[in-house]
């Protein structure tokens, strides 16, 4: 069967691209996010037992999108009034082609798989229409075997139920539908804190285009309560000065009677709280715009080379992570199963290894702890596939190493991943 998957989508150009993410991204940084949901998007595309049409927005992009999109078949400019109209259009120009389904998606959802697509495309063998919902009650995905016009018609999109609004008509003309997994599609600020969250436990999502370009724009503010502190505030300053630039300052002051105000330099960012740490230190947090809040006391003495103090912390946290990976490290086996490769898994293999003859046989437990049966031969294989998997983990920890030697900012430091 012909399959198509159309990818709709703006240009990434700053000031036209995810706009309600400003001003926490500038628009240059809004329009490179954008493009490493593109770079995410088209390599599960490339997965895909289909066809790849770009359908794009403005017409003058499509030599930026050909960059991107290096397997596309065809780029096709959108064309139509409102944003249902463009979709609809879309389809229909595909589907008119001889096509015997395709699937539409938007780009703001750089969490698509290649398996969500395959899933839509079976979906489509035994449904009408198939959708896939995001978390706001709209839709990421929408795919048909012939063009239905129904569903892009009378409908507010960017309000919280379109896909309410769109699924009801569809069953009242009896046509089935199909749901693909739900996402979260990434709108504004909070969809990307929600993503960060999400790398803490999903340690794929660290290694894709978006997840590192996350992790290397994550902002700091640092936030320091203060009252009455004409004693302390020069030498606090001083130490602040050389981090302005490279992070948020905000300074709050509860309501001091002396000549603190007065002292603090032009550039300083200063709010006005009630008296009270806490109270303070919650309108710091408020009004910050930081991924990581750290909080200061006026009178805290900052190390005198903070990049190379935390570079020797991040190495540290770099041998600790890598010896808990070395202790629990396994891998798959080329006699079909998984099967410890730390040292003493390597111990016990070549002592067995030592005492087998070559037509000899015996018991092996697995990773799971369930037994086969192995030969010599095999034993002797898999302690050069332990070789291998610690020698990979060595080459991931050197490389981490490197990129921390060679870190010349605070935020570059706090975006190396240490993870095996």
């Amino acid at each position: 069967m012909k399959r198509a998957v159309i990818v709709f989508t703006r240009v990434p150009i700053p000031g036209q691209t995810k706009t309600r993410m400003m001003p926490y991204f500038s628009p240059e940084e809004c329009a490179k996010l954008h493009e490493n949901f593109l770079k995410d998007i088209a390599q599960e595309c490339e997965k895909v037992n289909a066809d790849i049409f770009v359908c794009y927005t403005p017409k003058k992009g499509k030599a930026y999108l050909e960059k991107l999109f290096r397997k596309a078949k065809e780029y096709i400019p959108q064309t139509g009034e409102g944003l249902g109209e463009r979709m609809y259009q879309a389809i229909e120009y595909v589907l008119e082609k001889g096509y015997d389904s395709c699937v539409l998606i938007g780009t703001d959802i750089p969490e698509l798989k290649c398996s969500d697509l395959e899933y839509a495309f079976r979906l489509l063998d035994v449904n009408d229409v198939v959708f896939g919902p995001t978390v706001d009650e709209g839709y990421y995905l929408v795919g048909m075997k012939r063009p239905v016009c129904e569903v892009f018609e009378k409908k507010t999109y960017g309000t919280g139920n379109v896909l309410e609004q769109t699924v009801q008509p569809l069953q009242e003309m009896g046509l089935t539908i199909g749901y693909v997994r739900r996402l979260q599609d990434m709108d504004d600020r909070d969809d990307i804190t929600a993503y960060r969250s999400r790398m803490r436990t999903q340690k794929l999502l660290q290694n894709t285009h978006t997840g590192r370009y996350l992790l290397k724009k994550q902002k700091i503010s640092i936030i320091v309560p203060i009252y009455n502190e004409e004693t302390t505030i020069e030498k606090l300053l001083e130490q602040l000065e050389n981090l302005q630039g490279k992070c948020e300052i905000i300074l709050v002051d509860g309501g001091s009677t002396d000549a603190t105000l007065s002292m603090i330099r032009p550039g300083f960012k200063v709010l006005h709280s009630e008296k009270g740490r806490a109270n303070q230190m919650n309108l710091g947090a408020k009004e910050s715009t930081g991924d990581i809040l750290f909080f200061l006391h006026s009178d805290s003495e900052l190390p005198k080379r903070p990049l190379e103090e935390i570079k020797v912390a991040k190495l540290i946290e770099l041998g600790t992570a890598f010896e808990k990976a070395s202790q629990t490290a396994h891998c798959l086996s080329s006699a079909g199963f998984e099967i410890n490769a730390d040292e003493k898994a390597n111990r016990n293999i070549e002592g067995l290894v030592l005492v087998l003859k070559p037509e000899e046989s015996t018991l092996f437990r697995s990773y799971d702890n369930s037994f086969h049966k192995v030969t010599k031969e095999q034993l002797e294989m898999m302690r050069k596939e332990i070789a291998v998997n610690s020698q990979r983990l060595c080459q991931i920890k050197w490389q981490i190493e490197a990129a921390i030697d060679v870190a010349e900012t605070l935020d570059e430091l706090n975006a190396i991943n240490v993870a095996f």
